[in-house]
């Protein structure tokens, strides 16, 4: 009688079954985190890609009276896009610039809204807004999942900006 040395049928076909299962799981865990990451990139430029809003005015006063700073006012309207907006953010000749109140959560869908800046000397803003000809441009930053996106492809129409 021959003794026969070797693996049975069963234990080798376990083994490969095994060998498998970490097969898949190492690839899953390559492959896993890149596709979240792809569904969440591709979730905020939906977000953004239906947002809309546009400069409707944009007024700059050098001198308001005596003693007061000079101000920009503009006015935002929201257009279509459901989202949660947490602020604007500003652009006049490639500089982004602040307002006083950059929340912008109460601006609904269809709405309008004032935002100044009530220092806007060319110190404070980085360009000196009396200069004809410059355009405002308006950026929506929204919350998507609790964090900020800023809609870069959502800009807004530049309005050029009235000085009285």
């Amino acid at each position: 009688m021959i003794k026969k040395r070797g693996l049975s049928s069963i234990i080798t076909s376990v083994l490969i079954v095994l060998l498998v299962i970490v097969a898949v799981g190492v690839v899953a865990s390559f492959f896993f985190p890149m596709i979240d990451d792809l569904k969440s990139s591709i979730e905020f430029n939906e977000a953004c890609r239906d947002f809309d809003i546009e400069v409707t005015k944009a007024e700059f006063n050098s001198d308001p009276g005596p003693g007061a700073d000079p101000i920009l006012t503009i006015i935002v309207t929201r257009n279509n896009g459901a989202g949660a907006l947490s602020k604007i953010n500003f652009i006049i000749d490639d500089k982004t610039i602040s307002v006083d109140d950059d929340d912008a959560t109460d601006l609904t869908e269809f709405g309008s809204k004032e935002f100044k800046n009530n220092n806007a000397n060319p110190s404070n803003v980085g360009i000196d807004l009396a200069t004809q000809g410059l355009a405002i441009k308006a950026i929506p930053v929204i919350l998507v999942y609790g964090k900020e996106i800023i809609c870069e492809n959502a800009i807004s129409e530049p309005k050029k900006i009235d000085v009285i």
